[in-house]
């Protein structure tokens, strides 16, 4: 199937937590299943690192004109997290904002965040 290949970036405030992820899949990928199944597989995923997230909705959104799912979850610390899942070509976008102070950072990340046209080319 080929090598998996993750990029992380991440920044932080005193009171937001935010960070892009995405998997380069193998060019074999659509024997992990359809799109959907590969963002709901990355969702549980997002869920299952985080230990404690209970997630509260999700929803079909797009991103910058892709189909993405849009999901809000709060932790037992009480901080509450949204993140975008979703497929270009053959790469999958993990998206997340997470705040303590129940702020609006994670929505002004999540709504800035901008796919590469030109990157998306060479996919």
């Amino acid at each position: 199937m080929g090598t998996l290949q993750s990029k992380t970036f991440s920044a932080a405030t005193s009171t937001d937590f935010f960070f892009i992820n995405y998997i380069e899949l193998p060019w074999l990928m659509g024997t992990l299943g359809s799109d959907d199944t590969i963002v709901n597989k990355v969702r549980e995923m997002l869920l299952k690192q985080l230990g404690d997230a209970k997630q509260l909705n999700i929803s079909d959104v797009k991103v910058d004109g892709y189909d993405a799912k849009h999901l809000s979850y709060l932790r037992k610390s009480g901080d509450l997290g949204k993140a975008y899942v979703f497929v270009v070509g053959r790469r999958v976008f993990l998206v997340v904002g997470q705040t303590t102070a129940h702020d609006d950072g994670p929505v002004k990340f999540l709504k800035s965040f901008k796919v590469d046209k030109a990157c998306v080319a060479k996919l």
